[in-house]
């Protein structure tokens, strides 16, 4: 069997894995705050293995799979509990176990104990703690991220950067994870906006349309592959 083959299956295999990526920015076009993916390739080579006369062929593989960190539109939605961030950084919540988790998704809500939260996460307050905010009062939030509950100062909204956000890990829901955290200066907390999704619908279908194209392209390949075998091992079979 011809290693072509393998070549061309480890090409359908990562344009497999790609239309699920790109499927899913696309589910995720109104999503507030979503960062689309984008899959970086490699080719590879591989020594084949057996016969006399082993020799290297170039497979293809996804070699990071990292996140478009660059900012949404800004949607002016009224709503004094949404907030956005014009700028570099990202907001952090107390995760599960209270691990710090980063998000640009700023809709935040109550809860029980009314603390602010963001998808049920508690917002952690600048110098550690979190934002509670007293009965009955009004939210109030500076473009540097100090809230208030009426004219009484709660907290402010810890906002941090990373010198290579792409890297960060996508944890669900908008959160992400990784280390390196150091706190951000150049940005502005805008209330009453939320940051849509970033991921670009004309270009999401194109490339949807064009990773089709080459997978079905690899397809047709590797049925080309199994043709040229099957028809070898005939012939051979009748000298």
């Amino acid at each position: 069997m011809s290693d072509g083959i393998y070549t061309a299956l480890s090409g359908a295999m990562v344009m497999d894995q790609n239309l699920e990526i790109l499927s899913n920015n696309l589910a995720n076009v109104s999503t507030p705050g979503f960062k689309a993916q984008r899959p970086v390739f490699e080719s590879v080579l591989v020594r084949a293995q057996g016969g006399d006369r082993p020799e290297d062929r170039s497979d293809v593989q996804i070699a990071q799979l990292g996140s478009d960190m660059t900012q949404g539109d800004l949607i002016e939605t009224g709503n004094d509990l949404d907030v956005a961030l014009n700028g570099e950084g990202f907001f952090v919540v107390n995760g599960q176990g209270g691990q710090p988790q980063y998000t640009r998704r700023g809709l935040m809500s109550l809860d029980a104990n009314r603390r602010l939260t963001v998808g049920g996460q508690p917002l952690r307050a600048q110098g550690g703690g979190e934002l509670v905010i007293p009965d009955q009062s009004y939210i109030y939030v500076e473009k540097d991220g100090a809230v208030y509950a009426g004219e009484e100062l709660v907290g402010q909204l810890d906002v941090v950067r990373f010198n290579a956000p792409e890297d960060l890990r996508p944890a669900g829901g908008g959160f992400y994870e990784g280390n390196g955290a150091q706190p951000a200066d150049d940005f502005e907390v805008l209330q009453g906006y939320a940051e849509g999704s970033n991921v670009n619908p004309v270009w999401g279908m194109t490339e949807l349309i064009r990773t089709t194209r080459v997978f079905e392209a690899t397809q047709k390949a590797i049925q080309a592959y199994k043709d040229i075998d099957r028809t070898l091992t005939t012939e051979v079979g009748r000298t």
